[in-house]
């Protein structure tokens, strides 16, 4: 599983890179790392749709991304808040790539290809990234399973250890 630190390492480095020009390989990994979605969800699948530039709310407060979850799965779309420096880089990419609707029109291999050599990681481990990161800055468990599309909290709780929380020590949101 990817760790903590290379997971802020590889966001880092790739916002760093479409700061300059936003070009596909880096806005892939960034997309991926930010919103937590399966490479199926961002990129298109049978069942599932892709990313399209009118699934993203750039000028709320936060933004944020509506993902078509997969139907095979059942669950109704996720809304994943972005960070506010991913708005700018992403209209970036869309004016300089000249994209009207679906955000990567690539196939599955040629998306696994271009996340391994930009950031020498499965697709997948930038989920889990996502969801390390998301626990480890203090995200409410319950939350992040809605925003991963989990079923059950038994999921999130594998995260939750591998980044040292204890379900036991949260407090609940109605403690004083």
């Amino acid at each position: 599983m990817i760790t903590l630190n290379s997971f802020v390492n590889i966001i880092n480095e790739s916002r760093r890179r479409c700061s300059r020009q936003a070009v596909l390989p880096c806005m892939l990994v960034l997309t991926l790392g930010v919103t937590g979605a399966r490479l199926g969800e961002v990129i298109g699948s049978p069942t599932s749709p892709g990313l399209r530039v009118m699934d993203f709310e750039l000028n709320g407060n936060p933004p944020l991304v509506t993902i078509i979850t997969e139907k095979v799965r059942g669950h109704p779309p996720r809304v994943v808040p972005l960070p506010e420096w991913f708005p700018p880089i992403l209209n970036n990419y869309i004016v300089w790539n000249g994209v009207h609707n679906k955000l990567f029109n690539i196939s599955p291999t040629h998306a696994w290809r271009l996340v391994k050599r930009e950031a020498n990681v499965h697709p997948h481990e930038l989920r889990h990234g996502f969801a390390l990161y998301s626990l480890w800055r203090g995200m409410n468990p319950e939350v992040l399973r809605r925003i991963m599309g989990h079923s059950s909290l038994k999921m999130t709780f594998t995260y939750m250890n591998a980044v040292g929380l204890d379900p036991r020590q949260l407090r609940s949101p109605f403690a004083d």
